[in-house]
């Protein structure tokens, strides 16, 4: 039998290798790998935007202070995703399944709030990229699975918002940061305890409570549309949410990557 391709997003920067030191589209192995032992086809999918020129005016609008650039950086971006539908539509008509890919933070634009002075990375060219494709994806009952940054842009396409800085509304925020320089992700202080809603997929998969691999700056505020909350952490951040009458759609705001968790990916491949 021949496996189904599952496309999956991939980064957007400046990286070194061999002789090189240029921009480059690029995914960790671990990703990959865990997508191929389920029985999938891997395909890498880089973010292709070719109108350069908005793009640009976009990343300008980003240093306005304030409110300022809200409702002009909201019709531009509007007009993008909408040219992006075409290429969207023949792109993932090939592929069986999507997983959307960790990351940066998304910039806080893009879901119609002014930057927090907290937010201090994000890569519009993925954001515009990976919005238009999960737009397309849940409005053709593609199979998606979601991690870390994925469950954010997940959200964002379906109309939600994020909290920008989990500090600022969570006492124990801090416990879901990022790693600081130099430590190791595999640490237990990244052992995240999370309990799951009944009859959901995430309870299917680590039953009723389980730990994850989980670090976040952000996370999902206001949910999006048919969309609901599947997993909670014990301090009541949203850790997994799924898609209501679709066929299989699961975001996760914790690593399954990063600790050989191939149990969403199973889950992915028997969807499809």
């Amino acid at each position: 039998m021949v496996a189904k391709a599952v496309g999956l997003t991939t980064y957007y920067q400046k990286v070194k290798w061999s002789r090189w030191d240029s921009k480059a589209m690029l995914i960790g192995s671990d990703y990959v790998d865990l997508v191929s032992s389920s029985g999938m086809l891997p395909i890498l999918i880089p973010p292709v935007v070719n109108q350069s020129t908005d793009l640009d005016y976009l990343n300008l609008l980003c240093e306005k202070p304030g409110v300022s650039a809200v409702s002009e950086f909201a019709e531009i971006f509007g007009k993008l995703l909408g040219s992006l539908k075409v290429y969207a539509n023949d792109l993932l008509s090939s592929l069986s399944g999507l997983v959307l890919i960790g990351g940066e933070d998304i910039c806080p634009l893009v879901y119609g709030k002014p930057i927090s002075k907290d937010v201090k990375v994000w890569n519009l060219t993925r954001d515009l990229f990976e919005i238009a494709i999960t737009k397309v994806a849940l409005d053709t009952d593609l199979p998606i699975l979601a991690i870390c940054r994925g469950i954010q842009i997940l959200n964002v396409a379906a109309g939600g918002t994020l909290i920008q800085h989990l500090p600022t509304v969570s006492e124990t925020g801090e416990f879901h940061r990022e790693p600081k320089q130099n430590e190791e992700f595999n640490t237990d202080i990244f052992n995240t305890d999370i309990i799951a809603e009944p009859s959901s997929i995430v309870e299917r998969i680590y039953g009723s409570t389980a730990k994850v691999k989980c670090y976040h700056h952000q996370s999902i505020d206001m949910l999006g549309k048919n969309l609901r909350v599947t997993a909670k952490s014990s301090d009541g951040i949203i850790e997994a949410i799924e898609a209501i009458d679709s066929r299989f759609v699961l975001g996760v705001q914790w690593h399954p990557e990063k600790s050989n968790d191939i149990g969403p990916f199973k889950e992915l491949s028997k969807s499809i």
